[in-house]
């Protein structure tokens, strides 16, 4: 038969073992959520956003225009690479032309 502290003992090695797994699901979704906000695109989310056809980006990663992945034959994009893509095709309007003498 168990002594009556035993009991107690286990529930308060429970508690310290039911914190110790709060703590890591929480650092666990803290993970998750930094990998969320720099999530890798599909090529076809890369179209939505550029709004262009799948075989135009698909263009522009063969071209190297765009940095990408090739993980295991699929294909994804950083949001920065389409961001940086964007910049570097920006054409100045005439209004910020009109300064240059």
């Amino acid at each position: 038969m168990s002594e009556p502290f035993d009991d107690l003992m286990e529930w308060e090695t429970r508690e310290v073992y039911d914190d110790i797994q709060i703590e890591r699901n929480a650092e666990l979704e803290e993970d998750y959520i930094e990998w969320d906000r720099s999530r890798l695109l599909t090529v076809r989310s890369v179209a939505e956003q550029l709004a262009v056809s799948e075989s135009k980006v698909r263009s522009l990663l063969d071209g190297r225009h765009i940095e990408h992945y090739r993980i295991d034959g699929a294909v994804r994009v950083h949001p920065d690479a389409v961001d940086a893509y964007l910049a570097g095709v920006r054409q100045p309007s005439r209004a910020e032309l009109s300064w240059i003498p």
